[in-house]
């Protein structure tokens, strides 16, 4: 089965979990796009997330973009082959 959606934070009940205290409980959500691509969405978090150092609410993500949530940062890497593949 294919997840549209993966959710990140502090909070056991996420995807993807984190134990640093400043990403919040649920932190933000990446969205698969039809396009093949990927949006993030930050779910009202305490520390923000960030995209290239901009503060967002929700953006297409590009290969390469840098994603912070509070203090832990993370690199977006797309291989062609794998583009649209997020499963869980």
């Amino acid at each position: 089965m294919r997840a549209q959606a993966i959710r990140l934070g502090r909070g056991a009940e996420n995807d993807i979990t984190f134990t640093n205290d400043t990403v919040s409980t649920y932190h933000a959500a990446l969205h698969w796009q039809r396009d093949g691509g990927f949006m993030i969405t930050d779910l009202n978090s305490s520390n923000s997330t960030l995209v290239n150092n901009q503060e967002i609410k929700q953006r297409t993500l590009s290969s390469g973009d840098v994603i912070e949530l509070g203090e832990v940062r993370m690199r977006l890497v797309l291989n062609q082959e794998a583009k649209g593949e997020m499963s869980t």
